[in-house]
């Protein structure tokens, strides 16, 4: 049984992906897992969102749960740590999806789109400013990035049920120090790899989404019409699918 790895983009929370589980469990061992500062998963008070540190922390789970090689399945910012774990830690990655993320350098501009008055970027006051209003703000921000508006009651539910109970949504830290506006040197993929973007997602509407490739030049790529920021979740049985169809490819590839 081939190893499926999810990591999660939030505000998205694990309870969001059962259904695309039910639809990978048949064919796939399924992990969902939330990097510190995502859900339930609490940093310590020193842990500092550096992009080695976090990558390091999620090589060491893989590499405990000794499942591996994965395929790993990172969206939005957190495909940067896959590709980069790909290159430092090769034997616990057989292939990465690459989901809803351009090159670093499209990615810092979204990053500054989605923080126009530069206040989730200062240090401290960012943090105190996403604690007070994340209730406010993750609804603003996932109207904003589904692309299917019919599920948007449910999706805004399930967040805020996770934060009534005290989860934690550290986008601040993340801005700050693991998607810094000096690009990371991210070597290009030598594991199979494939792009999905999601194309009604109106908070890449200016992003390009070909840059993508300067990561993995001979990846397959699929794009969903009516998916918006959460492809995997707004289109879980099409994004199942195209998963099948991939590593069936490379299966049919191998000697």
């Amino acid at each position: 049984m081939e190893e499926f790895f999810r990591g999660r983009s939030a505000p998205a929370v694990i309870e969001h992906y059962d259904v695309l589980i039910k639809c990978l469990e048949t064919d796939f061992r399924v992990i969902v897992f939330e990097t510190p500062g995502c859900g339930f998963s609490f940093p310590k008070s020193q842990f500092r969102f550096d992009f080695s540190d976090v990558n390091d922390l999620v090589a060491e789970f893989l590499g405990g749960l000794a499942f591996g090689p994965y395929f790993l399945a990172f969206p939005c910012v957190s495909a940067y740590g896959a590709i980069d774990l790909a290159a430092r830690f090769p034997s616990l990655v057989a292939g990465v999806v690459i989901v809803q993320a351009p090159s670093w350098s499209e990615q810092v501009k979204w990053k500054n789109a989605r923080d126009r008055r530069n206040i989730l970027s200062k240090p401290v006051i960012g943090q105190l400013a996403l604690q007070l209003l994340k209730r406010k703000r993750a609804p603003q921000w996932l109207e904003a990035a589904l692309g299917r508006r019919e599920m948007l009651a449910e999706f805004v539910e399930t967040t805020d049920a996770a934060f009534s109970q005290g989860a934690c949504f550290c986008l601040a830290s993340a801005f700050q120090r693991y998607l810094t506006d000096v690009e990371r040197p991210l070597t290009p993929l030598a594991q199979p790899a494939l792009i999905i973007w999601g194309e009604a997602d109106r908070s890449h509407r200016a992003t390009d989404k070909s840059s993508t490739r300067q990561y993995c030049p001979a990846a397959r790529e699929a794009h969903f019409e009516r998916a918006g920021h959460f492809p995997e979740l707004e289109e879980p049985e099409l994004f199942a699918q195209e998963i099948r169809d991939w590593i069936n490819s490379l299966n049919d590839r191998s000697p």
